[in-house]
């Protein structure tokens, strides 16, 4: 069984790797349609392009039970601004691409 850090997956011919990517924020008690509940984690590689892990709770430990899902931008951002979500990196480092304005 590995350990979530040495997940790798290719998707849409890219090669995701968690060890090798920043993690920018994890958000518990998801639900997305495919899991009841878990533990979504949201990494940005190092050529900037975004994925998720997602965990169910039931399943910790489980490597086939693990989900990596590639996302866009918007989704990663959408993440990153939702309630209950816990950021490892500070906005302008999560999203480096993204300009942020005064409201």
């Amino acid at each position: 069984m590995k350990a979530l850090n040495e997940i790798e997956q290719i998707k849409n011919k890219m090669r995701y790797r968690v060890a090798d990517s920043k993690l920018i924020a994890t958000v518990e008690n998801i639900r997305n349609g495919v899991y009841d509940e878990g533990k979504r984690s949201l990494y940005r590689t190092r050529h900037e392009r975004y994925f998720f892990v997602d965990v169910p709770y039931a399943q910790y430990g489980e490597e086939e039970k693990w989900r990596l899902v590639p996302c866009s931008l918007d989704d990663a951002v959408e993440v990153y601004e939702s309630d209950g979500a816990k950021h490892e990196l500070p906005y302008e480092k999560a999203f480096p691409q993204v300009s942020v304005e005064d409201a």
